[in-house]
């Protein structure tokens, strides 16, 4: 094992210094002194009794003076002889001693058991905090609680509540304060933003989306390089004058006449200075303008999604479409998936049913004759619907007349009737005996 460096070095340093300075033999014996016998601790008397200048005569009759008086003590010690303990009157002591000291102990736990409930001081101090807070407006009482104070005290009503009632209304006031502060933060929030940070956050607070705020972000970015034009400096000036005229419906060829003409009469300065603070609010109420824009174009765009919602659901109430009985559990997601947007096969952007087989049958699966129906079908039902009708009643009407003429006698597989032919003479010959001549009239 490795010794501790750290404790030897500094026990051997120690003891180096404390040699050098008072010659001794190590820390420990100034430290903590050793225990000594008693004839060491008489050798150390006489030793101080020589440095108090005493003679050297006078040390040695105290010692002999001192030898004499321990030889005496020691003849008249006594020599004791050992006690006999009754072991049966140390039990019955002792028991008696736990006895007593078992009944202390039961009193002292009386004393303290509580009583039930809370203590009664707990509920004096829930008082005297709630009077103080709804003194200071700081907290309320609620409606259920009746309190004129002109009629009663605060302390009446306060002490005629039970505990459980007391702690309610401690906890609804602290409801109510975390209520506040939840609701106050993102107004402070708002509040500590830029200017141009605010009208950003009002827009997306109006759903605005990333297309449209992409149209904040540059109008806000003209806001602020307007607001960074200086109507002191000199080349500012016309710029300042021309987006200001410009704001206010003059027209570019004049807009560069009247700036010529107040530069030859030295009133460009002027003129800036006085159409500055009105371009900078004009920009602001441009930005304030289009974000009410899109708020309102929002709120359209959600009535139309809920009045399409509504109609979707209410075409297929019956569970029937263009006349044609649907199943139930069929015409549900239908109108479901009407409603609903999921990822376009095509491109991946969000499309409903209709979108969706529009895409796939374009670009993805190719059927330009369902996609050909769907166009001719919404932009002419009634036509569309009447031509599809008729098709399928001829195609019904074909079936029907090959099944009866299959099941008339007279008609072949075809469908054409069959025409007998008539049928041929067969002239037969005699065979009975061809090797006969016949007779000779």
């Amino acid at each position: 094992m490795f010794d501790n460096v750290f404790e030897t070095n500094q026990q051997s340093a120690g003891t180096d210094v404390l040699d050098g300075i008072f010659g001794t033999s190590g820390t420990n014996d100034i430290l903590m002194a050793k225990p000594e016998d008693k004839k060491a601790l008489e050798q150390k008397e006489i030793a101080a009794n020589v440095l108090k200048n005493e003679t050297l005569d006078k040390v040695l009759d105290k010692s002999v003076e001192q030898a004499a008086e321990n030889k005496l003590l020691k003849e008249k010690e006594v020599k004791t002889e050992p006690v006999v303990v009754d072991d049966k009157k140390v039990k019955d002591i002792l028991d008696s001693a736990i006895t007593e000291t078992l009944k202390t102990v039961e009193v002292e736990e009386t004393e303290e058991q509580p009583t039930a409930g809370r203590p009664k001081t707990e509920k004096n101090t829930l008082i005297s905090y709630l009077k103080k807070k709804i003194e200071t407006n700081d907290y309320g009482l609620p409606d259920t609680i009746e309190f004129d104070a002109t009629k009663q005290s605060l302390d009446d009503v306060l002490a005629k509540q039970s505990e459980e009632s007391l702690h309610s209304i401690l906890d609804a006031n602290w409801a109510a304060k975390e209520k506040a502060l939840i609701d106050q933060t993102p107004t402070e929030f708002f509040e500590s933003l830029p200017e141009s940070l605010q009208y950003a956050a009002k827009a997306v607070a109006a759903g605005a989306g990333e297309d449209q705020l992409q149209d904040i972000y540059r109008a806000l970015f003209w806001v602020e390089q307007v607001k960074a034009l200086d109507e002191r400096n000199e080349d500012h000036q016309p710029a300042i004058i021309q987006n200001y005229l410009q704001a206010t419906g003059w027209k570019q060829e004049a807009i560069a006449e009247q700036i010529e003409e107040w530069k030859e009469n030295n009133k460009l300065g002027k003129k800036a200075a006085e159409f500055k603070p009105m371009l900078d609010e004009m920009q602001k109420e441009q930005v304030e303008g289009q974000i009410r824009a899109q708020e309102e174009q929002r709120k359209r765009e959600e009535q139309l999604a809920n009045f399409y919602s509504e109609n979707v659901y209410k075409t297929l109430e019956g569970n029937q479409l263009a006349g044609v009985k649907l199943d139930k559990k069929w015409a549900r997601q239908l109108a479901d998936n009407m409603t609903n947007t999921v990822q376009s096969p095509w491109n991946g952007q969000p499309v409903n049913y209709l979108g969706y087989g529009l895409h796939k049958a374009q670009f993805v699966e190719p059927d330009y004759e369902a996609v050909m129906i769907a166009a001719w079908v919404l932009n002419d039902k009634k036509a569309a619907l009447e031509a599809l009708g008729q098709r399928s009643a001829n195609a019904q009407v074909e079936k029907d007349v090959k099944l009866i003429k299959a099941n008339q006698p007279g008609f072949g597989t075809s469908g054409q009737p069959q025409i007998a032919e008539p049928k041929k003479q067969i002239k037969r010959i005699n065979t009975s005996n061809v090797l006969k001549r016949p007779s000779v009239v």
